[in-house]
């Protein structure tokens, strides 16, 4: 079924060009030589031309009206979307209309002036037609050239008057095209001096309900006043009304093309149009969509108070076009009709089961094959639309969105990108962006629609349950250049020379600086992108250029959409970090939680969850790569596309001996079920999850299972091959949980390790040294630590403990302070605490690396501390 634009749509204003959006197609491909006539007869007599042979199958077939059937052959423009449609295996045929060839009587005039004449003498001027054009096509049906099913009708000037009266009579029709058609007989010059009551009868108004619910196609000039442009208007506001009336929930598959035109003459490419319609109403393939005319116009674009960070500033956007956009989003079954495999994601979400629900899980690439699927089904151009003229649409067109704008996201065309303060003309957005622009949408926290200007995105492969499809029907807007700018803080002056890695001291030589603050988060980022209230859960990497690269979330809430990454670095020679900057944001989407990578080799890898909304029990996993220390990175790929649990990376990213990269992940949303690792080893090509479709542990001791016991991992591989994992959660025997795997972490057996078990806002991390040493950091509440006097202490908070077994043993353990007393600012969960001899952080996201010069750099949520291996080795200060 093919795309309409409705005229039931459209505000009705005389002489005005309802149809400047609807775009000049291509022509059907050339070169097929055309079908010579045959005048045949049918048993009754009546006399026929047919274009085309008869074939094994029966044909669809088109009646065409406009000449006499002997003059057909010399004028070839009136059987133009005859032959189009013949190259698609279509059938053609002509008759006599009234008062030519063979239908003219001796003593009457001919053509236009006998119709006259018989409408005065009070002869039916149609009937009898109809009446021919039903006998040829019983016979057509009965000698098997023409399918039942596939009739569809045409005509020029008064050949389309012949087509509508055909149609209305004969059911079996099932598409109509006129060009430039007469509507009104009394605006005829021929029937000067007929009255209305001689031509109520035959008034194509007075057809209306008999052609309701027909798919109509209608071209006319803009100034035609041979047959009347006005005219041809109010018939077609006619068979709309009648269409409406038969169907109160469908528009009516009426579309009316007026277009600039020299006097009774057709527009451009319209017999070619035509023929598209025709076959586009048979063609089983594509979707029958309906289209809203947008008008151009202005607006203003965003908001000055109120509203997120990315709506500011309020801007002027001028919209230089009319456009079309469907009349709601495009459904199951329309979009099936492209992709039939995607059935298999019905019912995954309530809201998106039947053939009408939106057609959700298609992502932003799916949505552009889908356009460029239905330009190649008819020629015209279809795209997504941009962000502003969705926003323009929502504006002046809100009743659109009153349904399905509840329900579903829109993609937009644009990559997102900061709006800046300068009026625009159908801006298209950021050229370089890794993020598509999505419009509209629920809202969860209130049910209710987002406010016009509220701006979303989404990654251009991901696919989930929330994101829709809108189509426009009109030109592209003219490419964008404008590119995200500025650069981040982290971005900037980043020096390119690999550094030569020296150790401030000598490796046996204790070594312990003084904690900085890593999250410094700027005034002015404030309130978006950027938080002061919350940040928390950290990833750390070192760069071949002697710099630190941190991660970690900023937001209000956990669950919140304003959920989003900060970054800073650690400059090399420096001693204070940078303020910190936007490192990664999907728009209001939860981005639970970063990790950050250093590959040893001088690749970082970011990986990264994606919520659908709010809160992390439903991300996907993506990842990004920089080969130029954390200056830039790839466009992000989804690695792991379901949404669901097991997708929430913990900063603990390791490579194994074989070389296959483990990213480890929570397994669930909640404090217990443990932890997963999807592995690569292809170096982040392809992905696979060891532990997927296989059972819950019984996380016990002596027990095994394909999950990692407790949530928030911290694993690392032994030099013996085998893996060592600890967790938050999961307790085994009041003690916090050991994991071991020896089949490169497929299945991990269960034991306690000797810790206590940590608790909401902390995370412990275990990482193997470069000197081949476990060492776990971890947290107790109170703990007995050896000082350097030989005598022991009770110490709390933040300790780390060694293993030069591969977990078995942990001789050596030490609480993290050198003693001296000082206040530091934990951040999230942690706030101000006191540190001193017998007090170390008390809370804590923790991650760490060890660089290349053999100093560790442990952050918490708020505090980087830096050390080395002997200075761990040195017991407590005596308190």
């Amino acid at each position: 079924m093919p795309f309409r634009l409705l005229v039931g749509r459209i505000r009705a204003i005389k002489g005005i060009l309802l149809a400047a959006l609807l775009l000049a197609t291509s022509s059907v491909a050339q070169g097929e030589e055309s079908p010579a006539m045959r005048v045949l007869q049918t048993d009754n007599g009546t006399r026929f031309g047919l274009f085309g042979e008869r074939k094994k199958t029966s044909s669809p077939t088109f009646f065409v009206f406009a000449t006499s059937v002997d003059d057909m052959n010399k004028y070839e423009v009136y059987s133009e979307t005859g032959r189009e449609l013949a190259k698609q295996g279509w059938l053609y045929v002509t008759l006599d209309p009234p008062c030519h060839g063979r239908d003219s009587k001796k003593g009457e005039p001919a053509t236009l002036s006998g119709w006259a004449h018989r409408v005065k003498n009070g002869e039916d001027l149609m009937q009898p037609f109809v009446k021919r054009c039903r006998d040829v096509l019983d016979w057509l049906v009965a000698e098997k050239y023409t399918d039942p099913d596939r009739i569809a009708v045409g005509g020029t000037s008064r050949g389309g008057f012949c087509a509508l009266h055909f149609g209305a009579a004969e059911p079996r029709v099932k598409a109509i095209v006129c060009i430039s058609p007469v509507t009104n007989p009394l605006v005829l010059r021929e029937f000067a001096g007929v009255t209305p009551d001689r031509t109520a009868g035959i008034d194509v108004r007075s057809l209306a309900d008999k052609l309701a619910g027909r798919p109509i196609w209608i071209s006319i000039g803009n100034h035609d006043e041979r047959v009347g442009t006005d005219d041809c208007i109010a018939a077609c506001r006619r068979f709309v009304a009648a269409s409406r009336k038969k169907q109160p929930a469908a528009l009516s598959p009426v579309e009316l093309i007026i277009a600039p035109s020299k006097g009774h003459s057709a527009i451009d490419k319209a017999y070619t149009r035509a023929a598209r319609f025709i076959v586009d109403t048979f063609d089983e393939d594509r979707p029958s969509l309906s289209f809203t005319v947008v008008e151009a116009g202005q607006m203003t674009m965003g908001k000055t108070t109120q509203g997120g960070f990315d709506e500011k500033p309020a801007h002027t956007v001028r919209i230089s076009r009319p456009f079309g956009i469907t009349s709601r989003v495009i459904t199951n079954a329309e979009y099936e009709r492209f992709d039939p495999g995607h059935r298999k994601w019905r019912g995954v979400t309530r809201k998106s089961k039947d053939d009408d629900d939106p057609a959700v899980y298609v992502s932003w690439h799916d949505a552009v094959a889908f356009c460029r699927w239905l330009g190649q089904k008819d020629g015209a151009t279809y795209r997504l639309p941009t962000e502003a003229e969705w926003e323009f649409a929502r504006r002046s067109q809100p009743e659109l969105f009153e349904y399905d704008g509840a329900v579903v996201e829109n993609w937009c065309l644009d990559g997102y990108g900061p709006y800046g303060p300068d009026a625009e003309t159908d801006p298209a957005g950021i050229v370089d962006s890794p993020i598509k622009v999505t419009r509209g949408g629920p809202w969860k926290a209130s049910g209710k629609l987002p406010h016009i200007t509220n701006r979303l995105g989404n990654v251009p492969g991901d696919r989930n349950r929330v994101v829709g499809i809108r189509v426009v029907r009109g030109q592209f807007p003219k490419p964008s250049t404008r590119k995200v700018a500025p650069t981040r803080r982290w971005q900037r002056n980043v020096v390119q020379s690999r550094h030569e890695w020296k150790s401030p001291v000598a490796a046996d030589q204790p070594w312990f600086a003084e904690p900085i603050p890593f999250a410094k988060i700027p005034a002015e980022l404030d309130g978006g992108p950027l938080f002061t209230k919350h940040n928390h859960c950290p990833g750390i990497a070192w760069c071949a250029n002697g710099d630190l690269l941190a991660v970690w979330y900023t937001t209000i809430q956990e669950w919140g959409r304003e959920h989003a990454i900060a970054g800073s670095r650690l400059r090399q020679g420096r001693d204070a970090w940078d303020e910190a900057d936007l490192f990664w944001d999907v728009p209001d989407r939860n981005d639970h939680t970063p990790t950050i990578w250093s590959d040893h080799k001088g690749k970082l890898f970011h990986f990264n969850g994606m919520a659908v909304e709010g809160g992390w029990h439903d991300l996907a996993l993506l990842m990004r790569e920089s080969n130029d220390n954390g200056a830039t990175w790839t466009n992000p790929r989804v690695i792991a596309p379901k949404h669901g649990f097991g997708n929430m990376p913990i900063s603990s990213t390791f490579r194994r001996a074989d070389g296959a990269i483990c990213v480890p992940c929570d397994a669930v949303p909640g404090a217990n079920g443990g932890s997963i690792l999807h592995i690569s080893k292809d170096d982040g090509k392809s992905w696979l999850l060891p532990s997927r479709g296989k059972p819950v542990p019984t996380f016990s001791s002596g027990k095994s299972g394909a999950r990692i016991a407790g949530i928030h991992t911290g694993v690392d591989q032994w030099i013996d091959g085998s893996i060592v994992a600890i967790g938050r959660g999961d307790a085994i025997s009041d003690r916090m949980p050991l994991s071991i795997s020896r089949d490169g972490g497929v299945s991990w057996t269960y034991s306690a390790s000797p810790f206590p078990p940590i608790a909401g806002g902390q995370r412990a991390v275990l990482r193997r040294l470069r000197e081949n040493v476990l060492m776990l950091v971890s947290f107790t509440k109170g703990s007995t630590f050896s000082s350097d006097t030989g005598t022991r202490f009770q110490g709390q908070g933040m300790f780390a403990a060694l293993s030069e077994d591969g977990g078995k043993t942990w001789p050596t353990r030490k609480l993290l302070t050198d003693g001296k007393r000082r206040t530091l600012d934990g951040h999230a969960w942690t706030n101000r605490f006191t540190m001193d001899a017998t007090h170390a952080e008390p809370k804590g996201y923790l991650a760490a690396t060890q660089t290349p010069d053999g100093i560790i750099h442990l952050i918490s949520s708020g505090i980087h501390y830096r050390f080395n291996l002997a200075w761990l080795r040195l017991p407590n200060r005596n308190p």
